[in-house]
């Protein structure tokens, strides 16, 4: 039983980032340019494979009018 905590905060954030771009209508590649982040960056966030740091969670949430620090 793998009950590891930071695979788990990865997901939830990754989720709540691609749920939010996804539910403002916004592509991977216009969410980067808005948020002055690589796309392929942003896209390793939504699969979990990168934690965003403070800097981009902040850019991240601003743009999607979320405190993604929260999740």
């Amino acid at each position: 039983e793998d009950e590891s905590p930071p695979p788990k905060l990865k997901k939830t954030v990754s989720e709540k980032i691609r749920d939010l771009r996804v539910k403002k209508g916004l592509s991977q590649k216009v969410l980067a340019k808005m948020c002055n982040i690589n796309v392929n960056i942003l896209a390793s966030y939504e699969r979990g494979t990168v934690v965003p740091q403070v800097t981009e969670l902040t850019k991240l949430g601003t743009a999607l009018g979320e405190n993604l620090r929260k999740a």
